[in-house]
């Protein structure tokens, strides 16, 4: 009875994940019925969708080696899934350790990753700037306080070029920290997440942009 309940509280998941800032190559691990195999992530591109039915958080390994010559893997990350949802885009951070309240080497967020909230031809903005910002993509004029999300859909049009502006809101004045024509691409969804300018360059803002193919016959 007990593992019949245990399986009853099993999540059915799609995800998919990413490196934020920098490859994770040979040392991440998924276990599936007693076998390790690697996870691969690039910071440019996704992974190919993998399915996951099993306790909520999905676990992470990392590999080592026992005194003894044997290998070991342990616990390095967890994702939470929230409730409801069924696809999932995982992006791995690394977590210094003198940060981590776990241990794990990566913290992990995870976003609903399903095309009902992020439907394809749609840019996915995230404000991580600690400010409330204001918008202009095409003609789709939109506003974002901190840590909020906006997904805004985009219209092909003869050339594609997508005309984009970004402007700060700040003390009831607004300051321009970005401008510039982006391309469209039919079939795909981008998210955009927005950041604090980095330290010594010029850029008002910094910009991650993930982007998604969704095939037209999916």
């Amino acid at each position: 009875m007990a593992q019949t309940a245990d399986q009853s509280n099993n999540i059915h998941l799609t995800y998919s994940a990413i490196a934020w800032d920098k490859p994770i190559h040979g040392k991440l691990f998924i276990q599936k019925d007693g076998e390790y195999t690697p996870l691969n992530l690039n910071a440019s591109n996704r992974t190919t969708k993998r399915y996951y039915t099993g306790p909520n958080p999905l676990i992470f390994y990392g590999k080592s080696s026992n005194p003894d010559g044997t290998t070991q893997f342990k616990p390095i990350a967890e994702a939470t899934i929230p409730k409801g949802v069924k696809q999932a885009l995982l992006i791995f951070m690394d977590e210094p350790e003198e940060t981590s309240s776990t241990g794990n080497q990566y913290k992990v967020i995870t976003l609903d990753d399903s095309e009902s909230v992020f439907p394809r031809n749609s840019y996915r903005f995230m404000n991580w700037t600690g400010e409330k910002v204001a918008g202009k993509l095409g003609d789709r004029v939109f506003s974002l306080t901190p840590r909020s999300t906006e997904t805004v859909m985009a219209k092909e049009s003869e050339r594609n070029l997508l005309p984009f502006q970004l402007v700060e809101l700040k003390d009831n004045t607004h300051s321009r920290i970005y401008s510039k024509t982006w391309h469209f691409q039919p079939n795909t969804r981008k998210l955009v997440i927005l950041m604090p300018p980095q330290e010594g360059k010029m850029e008002k803002i910094t910009t991650k942009i993930i982007s998604d193919y969704i095939s037209p016959a999916s």
